[in-house]
């Protein structure tokens, strides 16, 4: 397994948040940029589904991920 660096989501943390995520009946997208202004995440009205997570986000990624499933289960009442 690789190791990941500081801030970068490992192996682990990926297929846990993966697992997580299809609980909720929802998909993860790890996306990359090299804008250092790309945000540690996001979903989108058009994949109600989907929460994409920035491979090196600033923030813990299962906090990044935990605001935006809190944003899909909003858009879905």
């Amino acid at each position: 397994m690789s190791q990941a660096g500081e801030g970068e989501l490992s192996q682990q943390s990926h297929r846990f948040l993966k697992s997580l995520a299809s609980i909720f009946g929802k998909k993860l997208v790890v996306f990359e940029s090299s804008n250092p202004n790309a945000p540690d995440g996001y979903v989108t009205n058009g994949a109600a589904n989907t929460i994409y997570l920035n491979r090196t986000s600033q923030k813990a990624h299962l906090v990044v991920f935990g605001h935006e499933l809190m944003h899909l289960l909003k858009m879905t009442e």
